[in-house]
């Protein structure tokens, strides 16, 4: 896929002061960017979005208008506790809302990050639920693979929210549900492009798993769930593979 080449703003000069003109990071026509100034590299997008599933309604989802991508260390120091780096960081565009104590993580359909669709947010502020989403999020369906071949996967794992997804898409094909519900609508989709689906839920929702699981076998889906005593964001890569292969391997 060819892209258009432009100049952006460097997040790693943002993040300590830098690049004031917003022009130090140059997108390559394949997908990469890369800073002359700092060396800071970002490979081609590792996220893969296919076409919304039904026309998104005429509500436009708007971020909250102090949304930055400059991280405290709350923030920081709770994505550290579930090992994502700083590389994922810039990568999937994460964001910080300061009046709202949100860590946000934004959904767009275009590789430029011009068109939002929606955003899931970890709310650090105490008061309210602990994840918000906004947008159009079940009206896609959008997948991440992080791994070096392009080699095609039979399965895709299904979890709740994103850093789970950045997670388990190191090793495999990860869908984030936002939520804990996948819609029969998304499944048949998916359904075009892979050959199974896992159900891999936080630990409070494995009846869930096992239920939709079912339901969705008893239309003609090949469909499976993950059991494990924690969520998957908890686990080390290590035990992430070990997990899910020692249940049912995706690449056989």
């Amino acid at each position: 896929m060819s892209h258009r080449p432009r100049h952006d703003a460097c997040p790693a000069c943002r993040l300590k002061g830098r690049d004031k003109a917003g022009n130090n990071l140059y997108h390559y026509e394949d997908g990469h960017e890369y800073c002359f100034s700092c060396g800071y590299r970002k490979d081609a997008s590792v996220k893969e979005i296919l076409i919304p599933i039904r026309t998104p309604p005429s509500k436009v989802p708007f971020l909250p208008v102090d949304a930055k991508n400059v991280l405290p260390a709350i923030a920081l120091e709770w994505l550290a506790k579930y090992e994502i780096i700083q590389q994922e960081v810039m990568s999937f565009n994460f964001l910080w809302s300061e009046r709202l104590n949100w860590l946000i993580f934004p959904l767009y359909n275009d590789a430029y990050n011009e068109s939002l669709l929606g955003y899931q947010a970890r709310n650090f502020s105490g008061v309210g639920p602990k994840y918000r989403s906004e947008g159009n999020l079940k009206d896609v369906i959008t997948y991440y693979n992080q791994l070096d071949t392009k080699e095609p996967k039979r399965g895709i794992i299904l979890v709740e929210d994103m850093v789970s997804a950045i997670k388990v898409s190191r090793s495999y094909t990860t869908m984030p549900l936002f939520g804990s519900f996948l819609s029969f609508e998304q499944g048949r989709r998916l359904r075009n492009f892979f050959d199974h689906l896992y159900f891999w839920l936080d630990y409070d929702k494995t009846i869930s798993s096992m239920t939709q699981a079912v339901h969705l076998r008893q239309h003609g889906f090949q469909t499976h769930f993950i059991c494990s005593e924690k969520d998957p964001k908890e686990y080390t890569d290590e035990e992430i593979i070990s997990i899910v292969d020692s249940d049912r391997p995706l690449t056989k």
